[in-house]
């Protein structure tokens, strides 16, 4: 359209041209002029004058190329996952839809295309209800939004797509279908995919689905994934990575070492200013990052692989030889299992913990997590803290405060799996004063200072999702994420973490 208008007022311009000429210099033919440009004008504007004209919709349903772009619209739409099909809450108010139709048109004016758009009647919604002002044309929709089903698609409920699978809003690489009390997972990492359910026909139609838009390799039971190596039993599975860390060891030629019996000496204190050799830093990058992947079903080197990651620029032979450490280690416990057992029990109880400045160089804590569901681990954490800390008791505090985080997350992530915590999540902690503090919504004088983002745990405790649980040091399995321990202690938090030696099943 844009284009025939263009070339309109080309030609106006110069008509007014010609005729100021011909007023002055060829009066005789200047009748005769303005008939013929007229009728070319009148000509064009009846050619195209049904190409400006509106379309409705009930005449676009009753022509094939319009009815073939509104179906190519829709399906669109339905493959961007734009909406769902649901039932209308109460005392909630849809905004209408209507048709839009245009033609596409190309320099010479021809039809290039027809195209077709499904657009909200805007003009019906109300600020603050259904929009907040924004200065972005692409903005993030994070209202609950329900509009009218469009003219020509309508659907019952009934007719909803039972094939579709939904992404899980609280993690991405996890897909879910559901069909009544059936349920199909299927988690995703690039090109690999892992599915289980509770329905062996949806198992098996989606496998053969797959196959017949893809080209892919049934591996049947689960045995090896992304360097797991997992083991199904009627009494639970077994999950280890012994094969990736014998790779380790022969490479880095420590598969006959000397063994010791902890990844980390109780005591050891390492700092970014130790005098020293230095080593290849390419090397020690390299060795910190495959330790790191093993961390993945070995809660026992978190933290000694933790402390030995804070040294990568410019490591020297402490720092090296506390690696060697962590893989005489390794060479010792080389067959450790994590044990998932085949229970029932689905509450969350998460340990918390953390030392106080335990880094000699910025004198900041480490803190430490693990979450349990049932009697096993399944998700831990050995990290230092961003903030330098007044005590122990406000390193204890922030040190919760992260575990409630991923409690929160963890809880709805459950719902969404159809596993609701409806008990509130109990976080042991070794630290009294910390449970107080999250308790009081005072500021004392030795608190007032704590950033704010911290105190997300009182709100927490208040409602009564999260409830903080004193725990006897010698009982605190996070210690283990927190602090280099002796033997025995250590082999006594890797069995109440779920590790068992796979040589011993």
């Amino acid at each position: 359209m844009y284009e025939l208008m263009k070339q309109a007022s080309g030609i106006g311009i110069t008509q007014r041209r010609l005729l100021s000429k011909m007023e002055n210099h060829q009066p005789l033919h200047q009748q005769s002029y303005r008939q013929i440009l007229k009728l070319s004008m009148m000509k064009m504007n009846r050619n195209n004058l049904k190409y400006f004209e509106s379309i409705s919709f009930e005449e676009a349903v009753r022509d094939k190329k319009w009815q073939t772009t509104m179906d190519e619209e829709i399906k669109a739409i339905d493959h961007n996952n734009i909406w769902e099909l649901t039932k209308l809450p109460k005392r909630s108010q849809p905004i209408g839809v209507k048709w839009v139709f245009k033609r596409k048109m190309n320099a010479q004016g021809e039809i290039e295309r027809y195209k077709a758009r499904l657009v909200a009647k805007g003009y019906k919604q109300k600020e603050g209800i259904d929009y907040d002002e924004s200065a972005f044309l692409n903005g993030v929709l994070e209202e609950e939004v329900y509009i009218e089903q469009p003219p020509r698609y309508m659907k019952s409920r009934e007719e909803k797509k039972e094939n579709e699978f939904k992404q899980c809003p609280y993690e991405y690489a996890l897909y879910v279908k559901k069909n009544g009390g059936n349920m199909l997972f299927i988690a995703l990492y690039v090109n690999d995919l892992i599915f289980m359910g509770n329905n062996g026909e949806m198992i098996q139609d989606f496998k053969s689905k797959m196959t017949q838009e893809f080209e892919m390799t049934d591996l049947s039971l689960m045995k090896f994934f992304l360097g797991l190596e997992v083991r199904q039993e009627e009494i639970g599975i077994f999950v280890t990575q012994e094969a990736y860390a014998k790779e380790i060891l022969k490479k880095y030629k420590m598969a006959y070492c000397k063994l010791v019996s902890t990844p980390m000496e109780p005591g050891v204190k390492l700092s970014k200013f130790d005098r020293g050799e230095r080593v290849d830093a390419s090397k020690y990058q390299s060795l910190v990052g495959s330790l790191r992947y093993l961390t993945c079903t070995r809660p026992d080197l978190s933290l000694s692989v933790g402390i030995v990651s804070r040294f990568m620029e410019e490591p020297v032979h402490s720092h090296w030889k506390a690696l060697k450490r962590i893989l005489r280690y390794i060479q010792g416990t080389v067959s450790l299992e994590l044990f998932y057992s085949n229970v029932e029990d689905y509450k969350l109880i998460w340990y918390s913990d953390s030392d106080w400045c335990g880094d000699l160089d910025d004198r900041k804590s480490t803190s430490g997590y693990v979450f349990f569901m049932g009697n096993t681990a399944f998700t831990w954490l050995s990290k230092k803290q961003p903030i330098m800390t007044l005590s122990t008791c406000e390193a204890e505090y922030v040190a919760a405060s992260w575990c409630v985080c991923h409690a929160i997350w963890l809880r709805n992530l459950l719902n969404k799996l159809e596993h609701q915590q409806l008990d509130v999540t109990e976080i042991r902690i070794d630290n009294k004063s910390a449970i107080e503090l999250a308790k009081s919504p005072v500021n004392h004088e030795r608190s007032k200072h704590i950033d704010i983002r911290f105190h997300f745990i009182r709100d927490h405790v208040k409602e009564g999702s999260v409830k903080l649980v004193h725990v006897a040091n010698r009982d605190q399995v996070a210690d283990i994420f927190t602090k280099p321990l002796l033997m025995v202690l250590l082999d006594n938090c890797k069995k109440l973490i779920g590790m068992k030696d796979g040589r011993s099943i």
